[in-house]
């Protein structure tokens, strides 16, 4: 029983301890693209305009939880690459993505982001906008 309360104990601290280092935003679906036109599908973008998505920004990574009320939610990681000066922002990769390449481009800033879904045939793209 010790043992079961302290795992709980230092499970609660390491949580408390990211959400504490880690920037919080609620974002919207502002707009989707997709490419080429041709899989153009209005009901896909229709779906993806009503996801909305919490973004936690660390110093290493940057969670992207996603909600939908069409789709399963999910959580994708981005490993950050390189944090450049405003406008540009934090540009981050998920190396967990075998099938595409999935790139997330955000500004604390201003609040806005991109997130590229890029595979051999097409290029998804939603932007995204935020606060705090």
């Amino acid at each position: 029983m010790r043992k079961i309360i302290i795992l709980l104990l230092l499970y609660f601290y390491s949580t408390q301890a990211v959400t504490a280092t880690n920037n919080e935003y609620s974002c919207i679906t502002e707009s989707v693209r997709v490419f080429p036109s041709k899989y153009d599908d209005k009901k896909f973008i229709a779906e993806n305009l009503k996801k909305t998505y919490l973004i936690q920004v660390g110093t290493e990574e940057i969670y992207v939880k996603t909600f939908s009320n069409y789709h399963d939610d999910y959580q994708t990681i981005y490993n950050i690459l390189r944090r450049d000066s405003e406008p540009i922002g934090i540009s981050s990769i998920n190396t967990k993505d075998i099938v595409s390449m999935n790139t997330f481009r955000f500004s604390e800033k201003y609040g806005e982001g991109t997130i590229v879904l890029q595979g051999t045939f097409y290029v998804n793209s939603w932007k995204l906008k935020c606060k705090k």
